[in-house]
């Protein structure tokens, strides 16, 4: 090999990385900054939408809700930030499939869908929540169960549970436990439905996608405290 030779697979050895690190930049943490800005997008998105749903939420009042429920008094901005959220998991589902991000959306929709009732209202409204407390708070104050004085004695399980969680917990009474019911229980039944889902199809996709139909479209009113 003569000077020149060596010369030009010299420079060429130098040149390559050079322009290779032009097509993908890469930050001094040795990370490709191309990568980061769809994360850094889809997070601003998730965050926006999230914001903006709870700060929506806070001019409601109890006093708003129709006939309809809850949505007969949810403001505009509020159906947007639904939308908006909606829109990214779409693209991520669309994207190099990411389940941790896809799961993200689906704790965000949680969240908004059944954490909104218990921002709004300081106490549970259904009639058989109370019931339920009563019979609780009762276990609480007496450390057993009277038959006599209910049916829902006879099947204590529940209840005792409930009373369990209101004294770790330290509240004052389990109203509080009641009124966070709903977004407890659906966060609960997140791993279940990702076992069921996978029983039916291979397609992770398809996976995460049944399963945000499923919060997306499922009654709120039925995840009250209740066996």
């Amino acid at each position: 090999m003569d000077a020149d030779e060596g010369c030009t697979v010299g420079c060429g050895a130098f040149v390559r990385p050079c322009l290779d690190e032009r097509a993908n930049p890469v930050d001094t943490c040795g990370v490709a900054t191309g990568a980061r800005a769809p994360r850094r997008s889809r997070a601003c998105r998730d965050g926006g939408a999230v914001g903006l749903w709870f700060g929506s939420l806070s001019g409601v009042e109890p006093s708003d809700l129709t006939d309809l429920g809850l949505v007969g008094a949810l403001p505009v901005s509020s159906i947007a930030a639904l939308l908006l959220l909606t829109v990214s998991f779409c693209l991520s589902l669309r994207g190099p499939l990411r389940e941790p991000l896809l799961l993200a959306h689906v704790v965000c929709l949680i969240a908004m869908l059944y954490g909104a009732t218990s921002f709004i209202e300081e106490v549970p409204r259904t009639l058989t929540v109370w019931r339920h407390l009563g019979v609780v708070d009762y276990i609480v104050q007496h450390g057993s169960v009277d038959t006599m004085i209910d049916a829902y004695f006879n099947w204590p399980g529940f209840f005792v549970l409930g009373a369990f969680f209101t004294e770790v917990l330290g509240l004052q009474d389990p109203s509080s436990l009641a009124n966070w019911s709903p977004l407890i229980f659906n966060a609960l039944y997140l791993p279940p439905l990702l076992v069921i889902m996978r029983s039916f199809t291979n397609d992770r996709r398809l996976v995460w996608l049944s399963i945000w139909l499923f919060y997306a479209t499922n009654w709120v009113g039925q995840d009250h405290l209740s066996p």
